[in-house]
């Protein structure tokens, strides 16, 4: 291994300062498709109902999470809540997120036009989390354990939140699997403004992972297929996967919780459904 100079680190040191200051604060580089009404930044639907259902962890210890659901479609949102009051929290150490998003098991099997929206509020949930790994947020049958059938993803999802009217919280990487038979448009929010959109096909499958460092962006540019937001001078980049194709991740990286919500758009009386999977960087 060649030693690095003084001189030589100082230049590199120099060169990292240089790229990072280009990137103004709240920066947004990525391009947002127009929607199908040709606004760029289209309202979120207001539902008509909402119920609250408390889900308990894996664990006495890990305490309950309070999932707010909304709909426009009462009788589908009763049924929503009773099947979420019918599980358990499980957060699930894995390796990569390519290890189960090709093999989703969403909550409600059966299609429904109903969607709904989820806002997550953490207040009474916690669970021990280890620095540099990835969670994914699972959903057990009561009755079940961890070795047996989960749900890995929300189904029929229009909207989410994931930091709820008291604890602010965000997620490393969400999954996006399109269920409406037509097309619309996804957006990401990161706590200050939308920095990603994407419009998406029946069945399209989306990835939106987010990270910082990496030692072949820290040294030069970001190459091809990421983008970045840079919010009170720290950036955060942000790979988007489509269909199960991207750039590989850079070396040295690390997952960060970055993504506050998202919602899905076609008209103001459209809500497009989905199969949402989260992840929660340690």
């Amino acid at each position: 291994m060649r030693k690095i100079t003084l001189i030589g680190g100082i230049a590199i040191m120099a060169m990292s300062l240089t790229f990072f200051s280009s990137c103004k604060k709240e920066e947004i580089t990525s391009k947002k498709p127009v929607s199908q009404s040709g606004n760029q930044n289209p309202a979120k639907h207001e539902y008509k109902f909402s119920s609250v259902a408390k889900i308990p962890g894996e664990t006495p210890e890990n305490g309950f999470l309070s999932l707010t659901v909304s709909s426009d479609d009462e009788a589908f949102l009763k049924k929503y809540v009773a099947k979420l009051e019918q599980t358990k929290i499980f957060m699930e150490e894995v390796a990569s997120t390519v290890e189960n998003n090709e093999n989703v098991h969403p909550l409600f099997d059966e299609q429904s036009n109903a969607t709904v929206g989820l806002v997550f509020d953490w207040t009474n949930f916690s669970f021990n989390k280890e620095k540099g790994k990835l969670y994914a947020f699972r959903l057990l049958n009561k009755s079940q354990s961890k070795s047996l059938v989960y749900y890995n993803s929300l189904s029929n999802q229009s909207s989410f939140d994931i930091g709820g009217p008291t604890v602010p919280g965000t997620v490393a990487a969400v999954n996006v699997y399109s269920t409406y038979n037509n097309a619309c448009t996804w957006y990401f929010n990161n706590t200050v403004n939308d920095f990603y959109s994407k419009g998406l096909n029946y069945h399209d499958n989306l990835e939106l992972r987010c990270f910082q460092g990496g030692f072949s962006i820290l040294f030069g540019p970001p190459p091809s297929g990421f983008g970045y937001f840079t919010i009170s001078g720290i950036t955060t980049f942000y790979r988007p996967r489509l269909n199960y194709s991207s750039p590989e991740m850079p070396t040295g990286y690390t997952d960060v919780d970055a993504i506050n919500s998202g919602y899905g758009y076609v008209s103001p009386l459209v809500e497009p459904g989905a199969n949402l999977t989260f992840y929660i960087a340690g």
